[in-house]
């Protein structure tokens, strides 16, 4: 249903009630002038119908809501608030997007943290005005009312060595999405990610390696915030490689992550990819970073159950792309391509169909079958016959025809399949 769009009186009124609420816990309003990025205070502590007047005589007015007492005041971006989660009143700054937070006033506290605090990204004052105009309002935390600035919780020690700890970890991460929880062995696979794995033959040390940087992105800042789709992320090369397990023949794991990283590169995945110093593995992937958030989860170890042979990479490009449909918002229920799009745009075998070699797609279609069914992905036909030359010649005479023979499990929409 469409929002109902307010008229100019409808929307007098609900700024009005805005404002009156911010009022609450022992606030009040001043009108300044911004000239030059410089505030000058035009009126102070206005009423509510004042301020809006003035908010509409100039669009150099801008409104400013303060306590009338002083309190240890928190200013945080997205990602430090989401991490500090703090237990006390707070509001969001729309005008600057961010976030401030309110605590009973200590003065040796705030000297403390104003004289401690380093990244920029959070900051402390004894008393502090968030700025607004009537399109950027400030907004209050659920539990607003419940709050009088006279009666605020005591910021404890303990908040302070989590502001201080936070703030470290911004500063020294500064300009890098960083790992922010222990590692799990789930990690997400947004569905973007997995439309181009279901297209992309290619080595299944590559997809290892990727689970690993899905694992390492599912754990970093960027589940807060995203926004920053350029930002690159790091962590030590040698956590990064040390508890995979490569397949083929022996070599340096440091050369298979290396050619794995080109390989994600070619394909559109990894945008770009340095070892700093021997020592840190630094990425960047704008495709990632932008879908990471989504909460579709996979076990590490996915591609283990495929048989170690030269096929192995088109079998986990099939085993991708039935996850890839299973998972799809648009709930498909069947199959719906045809054998020689599978295997001339999925699976990179347009040259068995030109040379019209019939009897080796009918084993490839049986093997493929025959590893879904492990995955859980496809359902197990009630005749266990091999695929045949004539089955082959079949699908080929008819397009649509292939949900027949592989049919998608229904019972797995949507469900992890490790």
């Amino acid at each position: 249903m469409a929002k109902k769009k307010l008229n100019r009186q409808e929307l007098q009124v609900q700024n009005e009630k805005k404002l009156n609420k911010g009022r609450q816990p022992g606030f009040c309003y001043d009108v300044s002038q911004i000239y030059n990025d410089e505030y000058t205070t035009v009126k102070e502590n206005v009423s509510t119908e004042d301020l809006l007047y003035n908010l509409d005589y100039s669009s150099q007015y801008i409104g400013e809501m303060y306590p009338k007492e002083q309190c240890v005041c928190i200013v945080c971006d997205e990602l430090s608030f989401k991490l500090l989660n703090p237990k006390t009143l707070w509001a969001y700054e729309p005008y600057f997007y961010q976030y401030v937070v309110f605590y009973r006033f200590d003065e040796y506290d705030v000297k403390y943290l104003a004289d401690n605090l380093a990244s920029s990204r959070i900051r402390a004052y004894p008393c502090y005005a968030l700025t607004f105009t009537k399109t950027t309002l400030p907004k209050f935390c659920p539990k607003w009312s419940e709050y009088k600035i006279g009666s605020l919780p005591p910021i404890t020690s303990n908040d302070i060595e989590k502001i201080l700890s936070i703030d470290d970890d911004l500063y020294q991460n500064n300009g890098y999405y960083y790992q922010i929880n222990e590692l799990s062995d789930k990690y997400r696979i947004p569905q973007a990610v997995c439309g181009i794995m279901a297209k992309s033959v290619i080595p299944i040390n590559a997809r290892v390696v990727l689970e690993k940087v899905l694992q390492i992105m599912s754990h970093s800042s960027a589940i807060i915030d995203n926004s920053e789709l350029e930002q690159p992320y790091w962590c030590s090369f040698k956590a990064f490689y040390k508890d995979l397990t490569f397949t083929g023949r022996k070599a340096k794991k440091q050369d298979i992550v290396l050619n794995s990283f080109n390989e994600l590169i070619r394909i559109g995945l990894i945008d770009d990819f340095n070892i700093d110093d021997d020592e840190n593995l630094v990425f960047s992937s704008r495709l990632m970073t932008k879908h990471i958030r989504q909460q579709i989860k996979r076990n590490m170890g996915y591609y283990a159950k495929i048989p170690g042979t030269k096929q192995a990479p088109f079998i986990a490009t099939f085993i991708d792309y039935l996850w890839w449909i299973i998972n799809c918002p648009a709930c498909y229920e069947k199959i719906t391509i045809s054998l020689e799009t599978l295997f001339c745009r999925h699976l990179e075998l347009s040259r068995l169909l030109i040379e019209h070699r019939n009897g080796e797609i009918a084993k490839i279609l049986t093997l493929l079958r025959k590893v879904g069914q492990e995955y859980g992905l496809l359902q197990v036909a009630p005749s266990t016959q091999d695929f045949t030359s004539a089955d082959v010649k079949y699908l080929l005479q008819h397009r649509t025809e292939l949900h027949t023979f592989l049919q998608i499990t229904p019972t797995n929409k949507g469900k992890e399949n490790a």
